[in-house]
């Protein structure tokens, strides 16, 4: 949980931008990357819009839920039944599992990028429903981008993008 750190390059890449050091911003701060390489970016693109408080973080997961219930109405899940459903991981605390809203809350105000990445992904899959395959793709490229051990997901999910979009194209 190196949130201290993602904070610190966060912090560099924003005061680079304002002194328009636009290399070593791009750079963010070490050479080679060590840690998440993209959620040194995030942070400075919070910073930027939002200061140096917690209101970026704070709105992600607000948007969270959210995407997540149109992402159950998209699989044509009930309004009822999604509305329970998104109560349901609201309030159940399911350690490790990936069903808690608290799990994500936790990981993401120690600035982990999993939660991110996990809003991408839903992002990804409400994008691919609704045959955007590009912006379905280009979600997908952020949430590797943020946690780059999705990157099997990444190539699973454009080469069902490719498939899609050959067939989609030939009707």
């Amino acid at each position: 949980m190196d949130g201290l750190v993602h904070e610190g390059y966060g912090r560099l890449i924003y005061e680079n931008f304002l002194n328009l050091n636009f290399i070593e911003a791009l750079k963010g701060g070490e050479g080679i990357y060590y840690f998440m390489p993209g959620l040194r970016y995030f942070t400075a693109l919070e910073k930027l819009f939002f200061g140096d408080n917690q209101f970026g973080i704070f709105l992600i997961l607000i948007l969270l839920p959210i995407i997540f219930y149109i992402l159950l109405l998209e699989l044509k899940f009930s309004q009822r039944f999604s509305i329970l459903f998104i109560l349901s991981f609201i309030i159940f605390k399911i350690p490790h599992l990936g069903f808690s809203y608290h799990h994500y809350i936790k990981n993401l105000l120690t600035v982990y990028p999993e939660t991110l990445a996990i809003l991408s992904f839903f992002i990804c899959t409400v994008f691919l429903l609704k045959k955007k395959y590009f912006l379905s793709g280009f979600s997908c490229a952020i949430m590797v981008f943020l946690r780059p051990n999705y990157f099997p997901t990444f190539l699973a999910i454009n080469f069902f993008n490719l498939i899609l979009s050959l067939r989609n194209k030939d009707t």
